[in-house]
Parts: structure tokens; C-alpha cells; sequence
């Protein structure tokens, strides 16, 4: 498979035990209180241990719908852009999905040649497309704030952009 879509990102986003403790915050309080007040343990490890099997497989499905994405939307920004640089800027985008164009541009010039002035281009049939959204408009000197929102929602788990 092209491109490391893998590393940064997934640990970026990897979501740990907090968020199964956060949606069963009751429990958890309890379960605590259990321990100190009843010296628990049992019940306290069993909660645990059900927090950590549950989010390993939460997160083992957001892995598996990550690599689904940065598949499909290969092709998506070739379609959109018929570039040449389509991996370069998926992996850029999957490293880092909410950006200024700015940086992004530095980024695939840096590491990739790719002219800065190609990447705005780019970046605006990505936003044609539907791909990227922009989050705040460029003006005057300022760039541009765009995000991948698939991607942010996969990672979160809900939709938040």
C-alpha cells in the first residue's frame, strides 16, 4: 500500500480507556467509592477490564474505517485533481487533517517538490469536491483554514466538523 496514512495519525487520534470511562462516568465514580468504602477491588478490576476490551475494539474498527478512507480517497483526489502528487497530499492531509493551505504548501514543497503555487489549485477542486471543507477563508495574507472532516469524525468517533 502507497503512502503511511498509519502512524501519526492513529496516534494522534487514538482514543483511550477516558472515553469509555467518560460515558460510564457513574459506574466509574462508583466503582471508586466501592473500593475505599467496601475494599472492592474485584468489582473495580472487572469494570476496568471491561473499559479496556471495550475501547480495543472501538478502536480496532476506527483503525479499519481509517484505512478504508485513505483507500477510497485516493482515488476520490484523483478523480478531483488528476495530480500527480495525490498520495503526497493525502498523506499530508491524513498527518495533519486540519491545516492552513500555507502550511500545507511549505509542507509538500519541503518534502515533495511540489510548487507552492500548485497547491492552492489543489486544494480548491479538493474543496470543489467535497472533500475538504474550509473552515475560515483566506484574506489578505492570512491563509485559508481548511480540515478533512471525514477523517476528523472517523477518529473522534462522532461527528464533530
Amino acid at each position: 500500500m502507497t503512502g503511511h496514512y498509519g502512524s501519526s495519525t492513529i496516534q494522534r487520534w487514538d482514543t483511550t480507556v477516558s472515553e469509555y470511562l467518560e460515558s460510564h462516568r457513574e459506574e466509574y465514580y462508583q466503582r471508586l467509592k466501592a473500593i475505599s468504602a467496601e475494599e472492592d477491588w474485584n468489582g473495580w478490576l472487572a469494570f476496568f477490564l471491561r473499559a479496556v476490551a471495550t475501547q480495543a475494539v472501538q478502536n480496532s474498527t476506527r483503525v479499519t474505517a481509517i484505512q478504508a478512507l485513505y483507500e477510497e480517497m485516493k482515488l476520490a483526489i484523483q478523480m478531483a485533481t488528476h495530480s500527480q502528487y495525490t498520495v503526497h497530499i493525502l498523506d499530508a492531509i491524513f498527518s495533519k487533517p486540519i491545516f492552513r493551505s500555507s502550511d500545507l504548501a511549505q509542507q509538500l514543497f519541503k518534502e515533495f517538490g511540489v510548487h507552492e503555487k500548485t497547491t492552492p489549485g489543489l486544494l480548491r477542486q479538493m474543496r470543489d469536491a467535497g472533500i475538504l471543507r474550509e473552515l475560515r477563508p483566506g484574506s489578505g495574507r492570512r491563509p485559508a483554514t481548511l480540515c478533512f472532516p471525514r477523517l476528523i469524525n472517523l477518529a473522534e468517533g462522532r461527528d464533530v466538523i
